[in-house]
């Protein structure tokens, strides 16, 4: 039998996820309600730290996540927990006792004090060769990002850069293919077969060429009898568990947690906790569905932030954002104020309360240069082309009375070569607790 390696790597963030410039969960105030949402995902609860609805409505949310939600993102935020639960010395999920699990599938796992925490194991049944024998992987073990899975002569097998499960069998321990079929080991069960880099040679059959590679599947740790999931067959473990670290104090966690949210390591997370503490300006990570879909968006100019750092109160929103007022040269009758563009306000609506429908990350709600930078974005030629459109449209009214709609063509295309049209929305009316108007409420454009 190939020696099993073990080997311990930090996890890393993949390239994909660019972690945030603003990491609330980090900042001092809130650091006490980003350690209780960790810690509804650990089987070990630190004392100082107490659970509470917030945490428990967060950890709901993530747990039960909306049809619209990113699996890609799901999954990172799912991997991450593990790994900063490590980082912070809460728990080691690979330092478990092995997970027994029989054939046919179903659930596999560990009852931790009050909670449970298991995987489920889709049915599987091993492939019939005559020249081959076959042993079901039937205990499985926590495995950390890069770990080593096995070596032979030929290298090493990594585990993917995700926390994860080894299955193997007592019997063999992994399995192994031949190029001719003759004498092989078939490992079988719910994983995805990871193989040595090579073929070694040995005696028996023609030709001598065998390739080894064990089970692995990414690990999913579920709180069974919440969230209405249920996991029979899990077999209970003591709380501390064999080779857990000494439990750190609250504040101890806390600094830890602090650091590791700011290494760059917990994209996701730190976009989790930024949604947490201000779900109108910065939207629930997993939501990245656009209302507006690619093909009309061809003629952006600028890129959408999609989310509000600061909020709108600083600068107020009546405080322009620009000192200069923008040329119009057909107005409406009645209305000779200078047209500003004021920082506004915005919000993501679905992270208002009470929400209803279908949450759209690009579903931001109100006016001025907050709102066009969070929904459209702006960025020179968006305000060269709100220039132009002041200057030739004609104003067509709205449902507002004193809204107008000011619309011209483009002279750059967008991707792909597509026309477009700018349209500039103008409030030239004095709302009723407005201290002035309101000025350009939005600009975008549209593929004409």
């Amino acid at each position: 039998m190939a020696c099993l390696i073990s080997l311990f790597f930090v996890a890393t963030a993949q390239a994909s996820f660019e972690d945030p410039p603003v990491k609330l969960g980090a900042e001092s105030g809130n650091l006490e309600s980003s350690a209780e949402y960790l810690l509804e995902n650990s089987p070990r609860k630190i004392s100082g730290i107490e659970s509470t609805a917030e945490s428990e409505a967060l950890y709901k949310t993530v747990a039960e996540p909306p049809p619209s939600a990113d699996a890609l993102v799901q999954d990172e935020i799912e991997a991450e927990t593990p790994s900063l639960l490590r980082q912070v010395g809460a728990w080691l999920w690979n330092k478990v006792p092995e997970a027994a699990v029989v054939v046919g599938g179903g659930w596999a796992g560990w009852e931790i004090g009050s909670l449970i925490y298991g995987t489920f194991f889709e049915e599987s049944k091993p492939e019939t060769h005559e020249l081959s024998e076959s042993y079901f992987a039937s205990h499985w073990v926590v495995t950390t990002p890069g770990e080593g899975l096995l070596s032979d002569e030929t290298g090493n097998i990594y585990a993917p850069d995700k926390f994860g499960m080894l299955g193997y069998n007592k019997s063999i321990g992994f399995g192994w293919i031949s190029e001719s079929g003759c004498g092989e080991i078939e490992l079988y069960g719910d994983g995805e077969r990871l193989y040595a880099p090579g073929w070694f040679s040995q005696g028996g059959c023609k030709p001598e060429l065998f390739r080894h590679y064990v089970l692995w599947k990414p690990f999913e740790a579920v709180q069974c009898g919440k969230a209405g999931v249920s996991c029979p067959g899990i077999e209970p473990v003591l709380y501390e568990g064999e080779g857990q670290p000494t439990a750190p104090t609250a504040e101890a966690l806390r600094e830890s947690l602090k650091e590791a949210l700011e290494s760059g390591e917990y994209p996701e997370y730190n976009r989790l906790y930024n949604f947490e503490q201000e779900p109108e300006n910065y939207p629930d990570p997993r939501i990245t569905e656009k209302k507006v879909d690619d093909k009309e968006r061809r003629c952006d100019r600028g890129t959408p932030s999609f989310e509000n750092p600061g909020g709108n109160e600083s600068p107020e929103p009546f405080a322009k954002k620009e000192e200069s007022a923008f040329s119009v040269t057909t107005r409406p009758e009645g209305y000779e104020a200078p047209v500003y563009l004021r920082w506004g306000t915005t919000y993501w609506k679905p992270g208002r309360e009470g929400f209803e429908g279908t949450p759209f990350v690009d579903d931001w709600g109100g006016w001025g240069w907050r709102h066009v930078i969070a929904k459209h974005g702006w960025s020179a030629l968006d305000r060269e082309e709100t220039e132009v459109a002041l200057d030739i449209g004609t104003p067509q009214p709205t449902a507002k009375e004193g809204k107008y709609v000011y619309e011209a063509p483009d002279v750059e295309p967008g991707s792909g070569g597509a026309e477009c049209i700018r349209k500039v929305v103008v409030d030239f009316e004095t709302g009723e607790e407005d201290p002035a108007p309101r000025g350009i409420v939005t600009s975008y454009n549209v593929v004409k």
